[in-house]
């Protein structure tokens, strides 16, 4: 991820500055973690923040995918892994369930507004299958195309 474009997590207000800066490049300082019961199929999803460095915006379509760190190559790509399991959503939701139950998630999200360096806020979900095994996946990761210009 870039130094002018990064997504946050904890307390996130829309318009704001706050929450905590995401881990960048498989640092896992601080991730997007989810737990889930794959013998239950369980999905669950956070609210998270998408900003800009101070001085800067986007300009067009943002894009917001997931991407898989292929170990053998040692590069991040689209449509590998889990990547089918993450979905993006925009929306004011009072709270996760009601976000589950009513957002329209994708795995590709476009965001058409600018970004600034105010939160605009939108929704991840990680889903699970029975078919999984139980493990501790940080191979996953959010990628996010976006032209950035001084503001």
């Amino acid at each position: 991820m870039s130094d002018l474009i990064k997504l946050y997590n904890g307390t996130v207000t829309k318009d704001a500055a706050d929450g905590t800066e995401l881990s960048q490049n498989g640092t896992q300082t601080n991730p997007l973690s989810f737990t889930l019961n794959a013998a239950k199929e369980e999905s669950s999803c956070q609210q998270i923040a998408i900003r800009c460095a101070s001085g800067y915006k986007t300009y067009g379509d943002t894009v917001i995918t997931a991407y898989h760190y292929n170990s053998e190559t040692k590069k991040y790509e689209p449509n590998t892994g889990d990547t089918a399991k993450w979905f993006f959503a925009v929306g004011d939701y009072d709270s996760a369930a009601n976000a589950l139950t009513n957002a329209a998630w994708s795995n590709k999200l476009t965001i058409s507004d600018v970004i600034t360096d105010k939160n605009t806020l939108i929704w991840v979900k990680a889903a699970s299958s029975k078919a999984e095994v139980p493990t501790n996946d940080t191979d996953e990761s959010i990628h996010i195309e976006a032209v950035i210009e001084q503001a």
